[in-house]
């Protein structure tokens, strides 16, 4: 038997145990289908991609958070004592027992939330929240780039350690590609820097594909940023190839920046295996509005962010409007949208123009031509490039986070988003909607019958991959 043949025959063997382990790690039977059947006819292709693509849970994360709650017990039953006083609220219903499983803080009062529109509102807002900084500065994004609009955020980050100030930035190791160079610059000044991987041992190489997506700032406590902006020059619209961008972010002042500052602890703790000593005073503000702030992530039990999306849908009686950069949806989100749809729920969704992702956008055209049959009304944003993920149901809830509506978002990656009951939040949510699909063009389903069918072609091929895109 010749080298050639022992390979083979061993992928093979690897191909049938890969194949058993997709029975319990597959999140549909169709996934599962799929899975079996490549690994057991193209094991050499298919095994690969199944180390890499196939998992469902975040291996070691669980593990090392449960070491964290006993490190850290001390510090949550004082952050829960706090706020438990009159701080929290339970104003959806339907969400309560979502958040017991999520462990998380949960709906808080007594927050200010303003709506921000873009990069350059954004940027200086957050750039002059950091300047404001007397304690500490917590930086976490999926991608920062070393241009004009990064290095002035590093700038003042040095700027801010060299004056006593604790700064601590951490980023994506596969989202950024920083160079050793400017990690020395931000160190040498006194910024704790870490990259976040989602691997620590030998086995965890093949989990890369999960990212940590989410975007969060946090200043002495008190004050949080979230929403789709990363940071660079391209959130500014200087990127000639993509056009003005169209983002939002949200700044919450008051309890709910501890839910944020939460979220990044626990990051931390696993990225550097370090528990940093932060302030968790409640700051409330007088008469300040209800907000929920929810991280969620391949570590939890359940799909939580998956499962937080299709509650908000379900509990919808007049409108739906959502905005969303990717659209390629887990089979029972885009059931409970054609659902919503028949019922007389008026649904709306506005997606780019054009994307920076060829892939996606041909495997969402299968959920777009299916949805327009059921009644959903369909949008592209004509200025620019749309990135901003944003929810809006009836006038009970409006939803700003770092989740795109595809399966990396919703299953496997980090993300963070927030949800008000307000009213004001809420209508400043529907204004700037509203806006939106004034300068969008609606969707003729007529252009979707009409297609080349090599187009239709390629979007069904495209669209069997969209787990791994």
């Amino acid at each position: 038997m010749d080298a050639l043949t022992i390979v083979i025959a061993l992928f093979y063997l690897v191909g049938l145990f890969c194949a058993f382990l997709a029975l319990w790690r597959s999140r549909t039977p169709q996934g599962t289908v799929a899975w079996i059947i490549g690994l057991i006819t193209v094991p050499m292709v298919a095994v690969p991609f199944f180390l890499v693509f196939g998992r469902k849970k975040f291996i070691g994360y669980i593990k090392q958070r449960q070491h964290y709650d006993r490190e850290a017990s001390k510090e949550i039953k004082e952050i829960e004592g706090l706020l438990e006083t009159n701080l929290h609220v339970a104003p959806l219903p339907y969400l309560s027992n979502l958040i017991d499983e999520t462990q998380s803080l949960g709906f808080t009062d007594h927050n200010k939330v303003n709506l921000l529109i873009n990069g350059e509102e954004t940027f200086e807002s957050m750039l002059k929240t950091i300047e404001q900084a007397e304690k500490y500065i917590l930086l976490q994004v999926y991608i920062f780039r070393v241009d004009e609009i990064g290095n002035r955020f590093a700038d003042l980050l040095i700027k801010k350690a060299k004056s006593g100030v604790k700064v601590y930035f951490l980023t994506d190791r596969i989202g950024s590609k920083l160079g050793t160079g400017f990690l020395k610059k931000l160190k040498k000044a006194g910024v704790h820097v870490h990259l976040f991987a989602s691997w620590k041992n030998w086995g965890g190489h093949f989990q890369i594909n999960f990212r940590n997506h989410r975007k969060i700032l946090v200043v002495d406590g008190k004050t949080t940023y979230l929403g789709g902006h990363n940071i660079g020059d391209d959130y500014l619209g200087r990127w000639k190839n993509m056009g003005p961008w169209r983002d939002t972010q949200l700044r919450i002042e008051g309890p709910a920046a501890l839910s944020a500052q939460l979220s990044f602890f626990k990051d931390w703790h696993w990225a550097k295996e370090e528990i940093i000593d932060l302030d968790w005073l409640p700051d409330p503000i007088t008469d300040g509005k209800q907000i929920l702030v929810l991280p969620t992530g391949p570590a939890d039990e359940k799909e939580n962010c998956l499962l937080a999306h299709l509650s908000l849908i379900q509990a919808a009686k007049k409108r739906i409007w959502i905005a969303t950069p990717y659209f390629v949806l887990p089979e029972s989100f885009y059931y409970t949208l054609a659902l919503a749809a028949i019922n007389g729920v008026e649904v709306k969704v506005l997606l780019p123009s054009y994307t920076d992702n060829k892939l996606i956008k041909y495997a969402s055209e299968v959920y777009v031509e299916r949805l327009l049959k059921s009644g959903v009304e369909f949008y592209r944003y004509l200025p620019g490039f749309l990135h901003q993920k944003v929810m809006l149901i009836d006038d009970e809830a409006a939803l700003v986070g770092s989740v795109n509506l595809d399966p990396r978002s919703l299953l496997i990656n980090f993300e963070i988003f927030a949800v008000s009951p307000e009213k004001d939040v809420i209508g400043a949510v529907g204004s700037m909607l509203e806006s939106d699909f004034n300068v969008s063009q609606r969707i003729d389903p007529k252009e979707y019958e009409n297609r080349p069918l090599l187009q239709q072609f390629l979007c069904r091929a495209t669209n069997l991959i969209a787990p791994m895109l």
